[in-house]
C-alpha cells in the first residue's frame, strides 16, 4: 500500500493536481524553468519513493542483510537515468558514487561544486525506502538498525534524517510484531529511540571513520545530537491529541506545512505515524485525507502511512480501484513477498557484502552508458531489445521526443522501457543537436575505475 499512496500523492506534491480521488494522468515539467521539457505521467505511476524502495529491496541478499557497496555503488548511479522526482541530496550523492565516492565517506563541504552540505541533508528522502530492510530482519533488532543506518547516510548525513529512518523502522516492526497501532506503540517506540545505542558504530572501521568525521564537522558528539533529535520528536508526537481538531491543524503545528520543514525526517515521522493513527479503522479515507492536504509532501507521508495500514490489514486494506491501475503492481507484490520469505528460508549459498566487486560494476554500467546512447541516439527502436546491468533483459515499448521549453540546439528524448522482471522505467535526457548526451555518467564512471586501478596499482607495487 507504500506504493499506492506515493502514487496517488505524487500528482499533488506541488500542485499539479488541485484533488485526486482516484489514480489520475497529469504532466510534469522536468529540468526546471531554462531547461524544461513535458513528461506525462501515466495514471498510477509511482515516483522516485517506490523506485528507491525497490532499489533497496534488491540490495538485500539471502541471508537478510543489506548490501550497502551494490545500493550505493551500483543501484543509484543507474537510478540517476529514471529517476521520477528524486530529491537533491539522493541525486547529489548517486552522482558523487558514481565518480568513486565511498558510501561511508559522503561529506561534502564545497558550495560551489555541491548543492548543499551532506551533514545538512536531514529530509525524508531515506526513511521512505527502508521498508524492505524492515521486513527481512525485523526478527533481529540489531541487524535491522546497523542496515537502515547504513542505507540512510548513504545520502542524509543530519541527524533528523537518521532519527527518521530508525524510528520508522521501530514503528514497522512494532506493527509487525503485536499488529498494532495505538498510544501504548506510540509511547513503546519513543522510549526505544530514547535508550537507542550506537556502539556498533564503534565496531566497524567504515562506520566509526563516519562517526568522527561526522562529529569533527558537527563539533558535538553523535550521541548528544541524537538525544536532543528524539526530545524533538517526541514533542512531536505530542501534537496527536490535538488531531480530532483536524488534519490541517495537526500539520501546522507539526511544521509539515511549512516549507523549511515540511520533509525533515522528524517531521515526517511523526506526522504519517499520526495520521497512521488516526485513520487506522479506514485507511482508504486515509490516504485520500493526505494526498490531498495540499502544501505538505503528500506523496511521501502516503507512502509511509499506506506502508503502517499495508502491515495492520494486508491486501484488505487496498481499495478495489487501485488493485489494477498501479504501475507494476505484479512485480512490487513479488518483491514484498520474496523479502518476508527470507525471514523464514535461510542460504548458505549468500552473497555478502565482500563479494561485491566495484570494478566490474563500473565496467557493467559503462556498457549500460552505450545502450543508452543507441537509444537516445535512435540506434535502437521500439520493439527493440535491451539488456540493464541490474534489471536485466527488456523491450522499448515507446519513444518520444518532447521540445525543450527554451533552449536551442537541444531536444529531449524520453524511453519507456518495460523489463521483464516486471519494472518499468523511463530513461530520459537531454541530446545536443551535435548528439551529445547530457545525462551520461560515462566521465564520472570512468574517473572511478581510473581511481580504483591506481589503487590497485599501488597495492601490487
Amino acid at each position: 500500500m507504500a506504493a499506492i499512496g506515493d502514487a496517488l500523492g505524487w500528482p499533488t506534491e506541488f500542485g499539479h493536481r488541485r484533488s485526486v480521488k482516484t489514480f489520475c494522468s497529469w504532466k510534469k515539467v522536468i529540468g526546471g524553468k531554462y531547461w524544461g521539457f513535458k513528461q506525462e505521467i501515466k495514471e498510477g505511476a509511482y515516483s522516485d519513493d517506490t523506485q528507491l524502495l525497490l532499489s533497496t529491496a534488491r540490495s538485500i541478499r539471502l541471508n537478510g542483510k543489506f548490501d550497502v557497496e551494490s545500493f550505493a555503488y551500483e543501484e543509484l548511479p543507474l537510478w540517476l537515468a529514471y529517476e521520477q522526482g528524486g530529491g537533491a541530496a539522493t541525486k547529489q550523492s548517486a552522482h558523487r558514487f558514481a565518480a568513486g565516492a565511498n558510501w561511508f565517506d559522503n561529506f561534502t563541504s564545497d558550495r560551489s561544486r555541491n548543492k548543499f552540505r551532506y551533514v545538512e541533508a536531514g529530509g525524508n528522502g531515506a526513511m521512505m525506502r527502508i521498508m524492505p530492510i524492515v521486513l527481512a530482519s525485523w526478527q533481529d533488532v540489531q541487524r535491522m538498525i546497523i542496515d537502515v543506518f547504513q542505507n540512510t547516510i548513504c545520502t542524509h548525513g543530519h541527524i533528523r534524517a537518521i532519527l527518521g529512518s530508525i524510528g520508522y523502522a521501530y514503528f514497522l516492526r512494532s506493527v509487525i510484531q503485536h499488529q498494532r497501532l495505538d498510544l501504548a506503540t506510540i509511547s513503546e517506540v519513543l522510549n526505544n529511540l530514547q535508550e537507542q545505542s550506537f556502539e556498533f558504530l564503534d565496531l566497524d572501521h567504515r562506520l566509526r571513520s563516519w562517526k568522527e568525521k561526522w562529529q569533527r564537522i558537527n563539533n558535538q558528539a553523535f550521541s548528544h545530537a541524537w538525544l536532543n533529535a528524539v526530545r524533538e520528536c517526541k514533542s512531536l508526537f505530542g501534537n496527536i491529541k490535538i488531531l480530532n481538531q483536524g488534519d490541517f491543524e495537526f500539520y501546522k503545528i507539526n511544521g509539515a506545512l511549512e516549507r523549511a520543514t515540511r520533509g525533515a525526517g522528524t517531521v515526517s515521522l511523526a506526522t504519517a505515524i499520526g495520521m497512521a493513527y488516526k485513520y487506522q479503522s479506514d485507511p482508504a479515507q486515509g490516504l485520500l485525507k493526505i494526498v490531498n492536504l495540499l502544501g505538505s509532501d503528500t506523496d511521501t507521508l502516503a507512502n509511509l502511512a499506506g506502508a503502517i495500514w499495508g502491515l495492520l490489514y494486508g491486501l484488505n486494506a487496498i481499495p478495489d480501484q487501485f488493485k489494477s491501475n498501479l504501475q507494476d503492481a505484479k512485480y512490487i507484490s513479488k518483491i514484498s513477498l520474496s523479502l518476508f520469505e527470507t525471514v523464514y528460508t535461510k542460504s548458505n549459498n549468500v552473497v555478502t557484502e565482500e563479494d561485491f566487486n566495484r570494478r566490474d560494476s563500473l565496467l557493467r554500467s559503462l556498457a549500460w552508458e552505450i545502450g543508452l546512447h543507441d537509444m537516445f541516439w535512435d540506434a535502437l527502436s521500439q520493439g527493440s531489445r535491451v539488456a540493464h546491468p541490474i534489471l536485466g533483459s527488456g523491450t522499448i515499448e515507446q519513444k518520444s521526443r518532447p521540445s525543450v521549453l527554451d533552449q536551442k540546439g537541444y531536444s529531449a528524448q524520453i524511453v519507456k522501457i518495460n523489463f521483464d522482471v516486471g519494472q518499468s522505467c523511463w530513461f530520459r535526457s537531454l541530446v545536443k543537436d551535435d548528439g551529445t548526451i547530457v545525462a551520461s555518467l560515462g566521465k564520472e564512471m570512468r574517473q572511478a575505475l581510473k581511481k580504483i586501478e591506481n589503487q590497485q596499482n599501488s597495492l601490487i607495487l
